[in-house]
């Protein structure tokens, strides 16, 4: 367990960076970034993807090292064998709290639950707290963040 055990950086971040952000609709990546635009959150939104370009009219970074402060929030949703790697660069960057979205652990068989053992060791060597794999993400309507894929909550929700 690690020794920070503060939940601030998952209820109230002051920068989140999406892994796996993507101009492609048809992705999660694309929902997610499209969630936190329209939100209304009031901190740092960062987008990441390897080939870089622009979304919503905002930078997409090459990496997370690359991404400007605060940052305090990561969401990952790449294909899970890549998801390691880039745990372990949120982890390099400081940060101490990571939402797994990426499926493709412990429920596809012993492949991956081994990748999803090497998750939980990096974020223990690291310190992280980890939401995931497999998660939908976090909504809060009155902070407001909405740091999922679905699409926005309707009036009743």
């Amino acid at each position: 367990m690690p020794s920070n055990t503060s939940l601030a950086p998952f209820c109230s971040p002051r920068g989140v960076a999406v892994i796996g952000a993507t101009r492609k609709p048809n992705k999660l990546g694309c929902g997610l970034a499209r969630n936190l635009v329209q939100s209304n959150y009031q901190g740092e939104v960062h987008f990441v993807n390897p080939r870089g370009g622009t979304l919503f009219g905002s930078e997409m970074y090459v990496d997370v090292a690359h991404v400007p402060d605060p940052l305090d929030l990561a969401v990952i949703l790449i294909p899970a064998p890549s998801v390691p790697g880039a745990l372990r660069e949120c982890g390099q960057r400081g940060l101490k709290a990571v939402i797994i979205g990426s499926g493709g652990f412990r429920e596809t068989g012993s492949g991956g639950s081994a990748l999803e053992d090497e998750c939980l060791q990096i974020a223990r060597s690291f310190q992280m707290r980890l939401l995931g794999p497999n998660s939908i993400g976090l909504l809060d309507t009155h902070f407001p963040l909405d740091a999922t894929f679905l699409p926005p909550p309707g009036p009743l929700a």
